[in-house]
C-alpha cells in the first residue's frame, strides 16, 4: 500500500463535493416551497376563526348584559312586565324599564356608534354593554321581549359577524 492511500484511509474525506451540496439545496428548496403554502393557509384560518370567536363572544356578553344586568344592577329580566317602554327611532332604540326592587333603568342602542349601552338608576353616566354591535332589534310584548343582537368586527382584509337571538319572559 503506498503511503497517499493510506492517508486517504486513516484521515477519510474532508467535505462535501460541489454536486452533493447543489442536490441537498435543491431538496430543501423544494420541502420549503411546499410547506409555505400550507403555513400561509393555517395562518390565515386561525386568524378568521379567533375573529369568529370573538366575535361570538362579544355577541353573547351583550345578550347576557342585557338579560341579566351588569354588576348589582338589574337586567331586562327583572322587569315588571307593565313598565317596560320601547322608544324606537330609526335602527337607534330605548328600553325604559322599572325593576322588580323600583329603580329605572335604561338600555339603549346607537346604531351609528355601534354601541349598546346602560344607565341604571343609581348610576350617573352610561355604561358600555357591547361595542362592535351593527344590528339590535327589539321586539316588546306585554308577557316579554325578544333580542336579536349581530356583532361584526373588521380587522384588515377579514370580515366577520355573530348574530344571536333570544327570547325574554318577565318574571312579574
Amino acid at each position: 500500500m503506498s503511503l497517499n492511500s493510506e492517508r486517504k484511509c486513516r484521515f477519510g474525506a474532508r467535505g462535501f463535493t460541489l454536486a452533493e451540496i447543489m442536490v441537498s439545496l435543491a431538496v430543501f428548496s423544494l420541502v420549503v416551497a411546499g410547506a409555505a403554502p400550507v403555513y400561509i393557509m393555517c395562518s390565515r384560518t386561525w386568524y378568521k376563526s379567533t375573529l369568529s370567536t370573538r366575535a361570538a363572544s362579544e355577541t353573547s356578553m351583550a345578550l347576557e348584559k342585557l338579560v341579566y344586568g351588569m354588576g348589582l344592577q338589574y337586567g331586562l329580566r327583572s322587569a315588571v312586565a307593565t313598565s317596560v317602554v320601547v322608544t324606537a327611532t330609526g335602527s337607534d332604540w330605548v328600553v325604559r324599564y322599572v325593576n322588580s326592587e323600583g329603580g329605572t333603568n335604561r338600555f339603549s342602542y346607537d346604531a351609528s356608534g355601534t354601541v349598546l349601552r346602560y344607565l341604571g338608576s343609581a348610576a350617573a353616566a352610561w355604561t358600555l354593554v357591547g361595542s362592535n354591535i351593527t344590528a339590535c332589534v327589539v321586539s316588546n310584548t306585554s308577557v316579554g321581549m325578544s333580542l336579536t343582537v349581530t356583532t361584526g368586527i373588521t380587522e384588515g382584509r377579514y370580515s366577520v359577524t355573530n348574530t344571536m337571538y333570544t327570547y325574554i319572559s318577565y318574571r312579574n
